[in-house]
Order: C-alpha cells, then structure tokens, then sequence
C-alpha cells in the first residue's frame, strides 16, 4: 500500500468531520467553523464524538441535526484493505458502531468515502 503522508499545510491541527445530509459531502470543521466540504477526506488518530443530548432531541423530535462527528488529523492516504466500516445512525444507536454492532470510539486511521461510508482502522 501507499505510504501515509501528513499535509504540511494541516500537520498538527484537529478537525471535526461528519456527513452533512442535504450537501451529500463530507464538512470540515475547524474550531466551530466549517472551513470547507469535500467528496473523501482521512484523517489519523481519530476520537469518534457523541453528543448524547443532541441525540436524545433527534430520537425525540425525528429531525436530523450534527450530534456526532470524528475528530482526527487530515492527511493523505488510501483506503487500506485492513479497514472495516464504521457507521453512526442517531435513530438506531447513541453510538459509533461497526457492521457487527460493535461500538467504536478510536480509530488510528479513518477513510471517508464519496458515497457517505467510512472505513477505520481500529
């Protein structure tokens, strides 16, 4: 596989990253800013993010809104084969989870794909 190459431009700085419904993209978020949108991204030393009272209102109310995200560093890298899905859905579970249900809440490396999935290495 291809090696993991940091961005100079990004090294070192945090970023928030969740599925934004209506865009059909991935947004960016730095600090409380949404810097851009992009198709793919990755970032490395992922912390996945719930906020437990946001979902409890989606439960509630049956609106979508952002109350999870992963938090990482942007860098460069392919998808590895290694990789296994990880997914969010406020209505099933107030967790990040993998297609067996089982939560995650770190990942080392988290691919993001064009079509709203991502791929983690745990």
């Amino acid at each position: 596989m291809g090696d993991v190459m940091v961005s100079p431009s990004t090294a070192a700085v945090e970023v928030a990253v969740y599925w934004h419904t209506r865009r059909r993209a991935w947004s960016i978020r730095a600090g409380n800013r949404v810097v851009r949108h992009v198709a793919e991204t990755a970032l490395r030393d992922v912390r996945f993010v719930v906020h437990h009272a946001a979902v409890a209102r989606v439960q509630r109310l049956q609106v979508r809104e952002v109350c999870a995200f992963a938090v990482g560093t942007p860098i460069v890298a392919p998808r590895w084969p290694s990789t296994i899905r990880v997914r969010f859905d406020p209505f099933e579970a107030a967790s990040f989870l993998t297609e067996d249900g089982l939560p995650v809440v770190r990942a080392s490396l988290v691919h993001f794909e064009a079509d709203g999935s991502c791929y983690a290495v745990l």
